[in-house]
């Protein structure tokens, strides 16, 4: 022992020694070490310790607790044999003693510390593993315990891999588009979104005109939904299923795409029905199944003649039409901004009175024959067959003229020399007489005396037309004699009957050319030339005969499509060789062609297989459907011909044999239709 204190002297123990059982002799501080500290448990925040009491525990004033980030120890009992450490940081290694605390050996306190023990906190736990209340899941990577005692993602959230990311936009499926519509399915394609790795599965869903299921579970970035309604609008949505992030499933939905179902192709019509005035035909239908918004009919006419209506029911009273005209019928629905295929037919307006002939002039005057020539009436309100043309010669003396076709210039034969003629015409269609045009009134020229000893000039080459590369002309050169003051050049075709007149008035001596113009193509003419005064007319001059040029052909002959008896599955398809005047050049072939396949079908028949009886082709067809088929000749100068077309309607098959046994009665409004 030893005397210690400044004012106050008091016998204490040495440095290191330690008052017990009376004495300070060999009680070395050291004794008073804790013993046996150790870590008993360990929790994600917690550590707990326990140590024995050395034997002179009496010694000891306190104990004190220290570990790893607590700089203030933790005062204890002397009796104190265990200590929980908490708010501790888990996953942390941590260094904890115990420190025994000698008050009363000396003015100063003694202390000595126990050895240290190390320990690791127990971390939190990652995704998918077990937790509790006590043993929390990483809060830093949004995780959370579930019902299940399991680490799960907290809601909104979702597991990447490493962590539960909070972007659920991650999930959405990209650019979800309509690739393919039709009247009861729609296709649908789209892009994986970014985290697909993170969706155990994905659903189509659809809401709109539906009947049935409106989702379906896919595997690929692309479906094709069925049993739609035609027409039908739909808003369809790619969900993405995200069933492993929580105890829940979270569904994520891409941006909604709207599309509307194309609609129905209309029905078989019901009932065309031209009015009496010839300017409006009601027409009605068989509506589209499913949804129809609205439904457009399209008169075609021709000629610019086109009349558009839209309905909102299954029938349309079409107006401002053309008396007499013959329309093509297309009938189409619509729903939203989708057209339906189109339904085709076709009808003709009544046939009423035309209009007259305009424009009626004296187009050539001769001794005792007049050409007239008009303009066709503007309506003519049916087919004009042909023109009656009405002669006066003078009070209580005129004739009427019938044309054989619809022309637009007759020559009136057999008139009188020098005498005045007042004419009118009228046109005629199916069935009507049009009232007449206004007159033109001319007068015939006087006679002329033959003259036999008067003569044309040299007549030249006459193929210069020809080189030039023009084909239906002829240029004809020769010399004038003195006096000569009239020249008549007529081309007569060889084996055709009509011929081509040019005149000219010429006087003294030099050379003349002139042009004959309307021929025939690929056509041999006979050149006649013959020169008149008012005293008379020259003896006829015959040039060698001259060929105009080839060019394209003209339409095939007797073009035609019927039904062979008994067969409602095909069609045949006849016609023959352009007529001689139509050919205008040596024919090669024809090109066939046809849709019956659901595409063009295009042959080539060779000319020289033809007998004299024509040609004929058949082809599949399906009843009550229509069918585009054409026709062309084929030179030897691979120049297509001019076109025969027909949009050809498969007339439906007999029907199916009837029950007998029941008893069928018809009502006779319908008998009517029927008939």
């Amino acid at each position: 022992m030893e005397c210690v204190g400044q004012t106050t002297q008091t016998c204490k123990c040495k440095t290191g020694l330690y008052y017990y059982g009376g004495t300070c002799t060999n009680n070395q501080i050291a004794n008073l070490k804790v013993l046996s500290l150790q870590v008993r448990s360990v929790s994600q925040t917690q550590i707990r310790v326990e140590w024995n009491l050395p034997a002179h525990v009496s010694a000891i004033n306190r104990f004190e607790v220290l570990w790893t980030g607590n700089a203030i120890p933790v005062p204890l009992s002397s009796s104190t044999t265990n200590y929980i450490i908490i708010n501790l940081t888990p996953g942390k290694l941590y260094n904890v003693l115990v420190t025994s605390v000698d008050t009363t050996s000396r003015l100063t306190e003694q202390k000595v510390n126990s050895n240290q023990v190390k320990t690791t906190t127990v971390p939190l736990k990652n995704f998918d593993e077990a937790c509790s209340s006590t043993v929390k899941c990483d809060g830093s990577k949004n995780l959370e315990c579930n019902l299940q005692s399991v680490c799960k993602c907290k809601e909104k959230h979702y597991y990447d891999g490493t962590t539960c990311s909070s972007t659920l936009s991650d999930l959405k499926a990209l650019d979800v588009r309509a690739t393919m519509i039709t009247t009861s399915s729609i296709n649908f394609t789209w892009t994986n979104p970014t985290a697909n790795s993170a969706i155990e599965s994905k659903q189509v869903r659809w809401t709109g005109t539906s009947s049935g299921s409106n989702n379906v579970t896919v595997t690929a970035t692309s479906t094709n939904i069925t049993g739609l309604t035609p027409g039908g609008s739909y808003t369809t949505i790619v969900v993405s299923i995200d069933t492993n992030s929580r105890n829940k499933q979270q569904e994520v939905p891409s941006d909604g795409v709207p599309v509307t179902t194309k609609p129905a192709v209309p029905g078989k019509i019901e009932s065309i029905n031209p009015d009496n005035n010839g300017k409006q035909v009601s027409l009605s239908w068989i509506a589209s199944a499913g949804v129809v918004t609205s439904y457009r009919v399209v008169f075609e006419g021709g000629n610019g003649d086109t009349r558009t209506q839209d309905s909102s029911n299954n029938s349309i009273a079409m107006t401002s039409l053309t008396p007499g005209r013959r329309y093509n019928i297309t009938i189409t629905a619509k729903s939203g901004s989708m057209t339906s295929d189109p339904r085709y037919n076709n009808t003709r307006t009544t046939v009423t009175v035309p209009d007259a002939p305009t424009n009626l002039t004296c187009i050539s005057v001769m001794d005792t024959n007049v050409t007239l020539g008009w303009t066709p009436p503007v309506n003519p309100n049916g087919d004009i067959m042909y023109y009656i043309i009405n002669v006066i010669s003078g009070p209580g003396s005129q004739k009427t003229v019938n044309t054989t076709k619809p022309v637009q210039k007759q020559e009136l034969d057999n008139l009188k020399e020098d005498s005045y003629y007042s004419f009118t015409v009228s046109a005629r269609n199916d069935l009507y007489d049009g009232p007449a045009s206004f007159s033109a009134t001319c007068k015939t020229k006087p006679g002329y005396h033959n003259l036999s000893d008067l003569r044309t000039g040299k007549i030249y080459s006459t193929n210069k037309a020809v080189e030039n590369g023009l084909t239906n002309l002829l240029s004809i050169s020769f010399l004038l004699k003195p006096n000569l003051t009239i020249y008549a050049i007529t081309g007569a075709g060889v084996g055709y009957s009509g011929a081509v007149t040019e005149e000219t008035n010429e006087e003294g001596f030099y050379e003349r050319s002139t042009i004959l113009t309307n021929l025939e193509e690929y056509w041999q003419y006979v050149i006649n030339i013959k020169a008149s005064t008012n005293k008379g007319q020259s003896a006829m001059k015959t040039v060698k005969p001259e060929k105009t040029k080839p060019a394209a052909p003209g339409k095939i002959a007797n073009f035609m499509v019927s039904r062979p008896e008994g067969n409602y599955k095909s069609a045949t398809v006849t016609w023959s060789i352009p007529s001689l005047r139509d050919q205008n050049s040596l024919i090669t072939s024809y090109e066939f062609k046809h849709n019956a396949t659901g595409t063009v079908a295009s042959k080539i028949l060779s000319q020289s297989v033809n007998n004299g009886d024509g040609f004929t082709e058949s082809i599949k067809v399906e009843p009550e459907n229509y069918y585009y088929i054409e026709v062309y000749a084929i030179n030897n100068q691979n120049q297509t011909g001019v076109k025969s077309s027909e949009l050809y309607y498969a007339p439906p098959g007999p029907p199916p044999k009837l029950d007998s046994s029941p008893d069928i009665k018809m009502d006779s409004k319908y008998v009517h239709n029927l008939v």
